[in-house]
């Protein structure tokens, strides 16, 4: 399975990058990091940062999530504990989706 996550993506009129980076890395990104970190969303670089070696389904789900967080932020909305695990459901959900679309119309 190939991972299906852009490098570069239009959001909101603004260009964003996808960035699949280091664990060291990624500590020097997230504040806070914890072992269970897999992706970050910095609103001020329009970067989503990806945390490399992971298996392709977890990396492109990790990817939605972090989508979740950008969309979120240029609309306007704060994150909060709650909505974090409302981007879970809906990452899985999205991801469900794009895996199974069948057909054009």
């Amino acid at each position: 399975m190939s991972v299906a996550i852009p490098e570069t993506f239009q959001l909101a009129g603004g260009t964003w990058k996808v960035r699949i980076v280091s664990k060291a890395k990624m500590q020097r990104v997230v504040e806070c990091f914890k072992d269970e970190c897999q992706g970050a969303c910095s609103v001020h670089k329009r970067t989503i940062y990806i945390l490399d070696g992971m298996d392709a389904h977890t990396t492109e789900w990790t990817f939605y999530h972090e989508l979740g967080h950008a969309i979120r932020a240029v609309l306007g909305y704060e994150d909060s504990e709650e909505n974090h695990a409302e981007l879970d459901g809906w990452a899985s959900m999205v991801q469900q989706f794009l895996a199974s679309k069948k057909g054009k119309l």
